[in-house]
């Protein structure tokens, strides 16, 4: 069985499990249900872990939401006030990378992720999180 990390917008964890590697569908479907576009980021904690971590979250989150709220755990994972200024908004999947396949935890890495998960809560109380605002660059060039 394949588990994986559901860190919700609101703050709340869940373990999801699945027979088989995450599909798509099953990735929008988690991530929120107008989900169409993803990205996929290494995690700041893959070297606790011992494997590379991965965040999969939805790309365009800021262009389809009016008032975007910090997942604030998300964001820590992903560096934020550390490696960079951005955070993560909505639900986002953590996983793991098994060479190009993204693959579930096992129960140890789980106990493990855990143990940083709970960290991250401590540090975002002490946090503030700015929601960058939506922008993107049209650069117009021939075909």
């Amino acid at each position: 069985m394949n588990k994986y990390v559901l860190l919700k917008n609101d703050g709340g964890i869940e373990v999801m499990e699945q027979e088989r590697p995450l599909k798509l569908e099953t990735m929008y479907h988690w991530i929120s249900g107008g989900c169409r576009c993803i990205d996929i980021a290494t995690s700041v904690c893959s070297a606790k872990m011992g494997c590379e971590v991965l965040l999969i979250f939805d790309d365009e989150f800021l262009l389809n939401n009016t008032e975007p709220k910090a997942n604030e755990v998300a964001s820590l994972l992903f560096g934020y006030s550390v490696m960079t200024d951005d955070c993560l908004c909505g639900n986002v999947i953590v996983a793991k990378a098994n060479g190009s396949e993204t693959v579930g935890f096992t129960d140890d890495e789980l106990k493990k992720l855990q143990k940083i998960l709970n960290t991250c809560k401590k540090i975002a109380a002490m946090t503030r999180f700015v929601v960058q605002k939506p922008c993107f660059e049209f650069i117009p060039g021939t075909f």
